[in-house]
């Protein structure tokens, strides 16, 4: 796996705590660093802000990954037979665990026009899933130079979406010891 991608699941909905813990640590400068919609999630952003130095570049690295392993066991989410599955696939719609209770009792979307969509949780992740775009509207956005506008997973992704890099500008740059 990608190391900045890595870094990017760790990070995700990160507050203070992991970067200073990171930056702490010497694996990353000051600066912007990546956020996707993955592990936005308190137990996790404290089980890695509380890491060693030398478990987040193990994690990191993925030379061990015992500190994944950890806060999974930690944080999370359970199906009623107690196989973990990621915070992400509660609710998204899709049976991840094997009797679907990872889909009970969620709350249907429902779009501004009255459309519901079930139990997956759209709102802003990019794409319209509502006939009336509701689920996209007023959402964050990088825009570019040009005024292309982005979805918020390109900011800091090491990647330069936007033609004047400006996705990319002022973003942390990440060192580990990978050997």
């Amino acid at each position: 796996m990608n190391r900045l991608l890595l870094v990017a699941l760790l990070l995700v909905g990160c507050d203070a705590t992991v970067e200073d813990r990171l930056r702490a640590c010497g694996f990353a400068s000051e600066g912007s660093l990546p956020a996707l919609p993955l592990y936005d999630d308190a137990c996790y952003r404290a089980c890695f802000a509380g890491a060693s130095c030398e478990a987040l570049d193990a994690a990191l690295c993925r030379t061990d990954v015992s500190l994944l392993i950890e806060c999974d066991q930690q944080c999370a989410p359970r199906c009623d037979d107690g196989a973990l599955i990621a915070p992400h696939q509660v609710c998204n719609g899709f049976s991840d665990c094997a009797d679907d209770s990872d889909e009970q009792g969620c709350t249907p979307y429902v779009c501004a026009d009255g459309q519901e969509l079930g139990s997956r949780r759209p709102r802003c992740d990019g794409w319209p899933d509502c006939a009336d775009e509701s689920d996209e509207e007023g959402c964050p956005r990088i825009v570019c130079g040009d005024g292309t506008e982005l979805r918020p997973s390109h900011r800091c992704d090491g990647y330069e979406a936007c033609a004047d890099g400006a996705d990319e500008a002022g973003c942390a740059t990440l060192t580990l010891s990978c050997r």
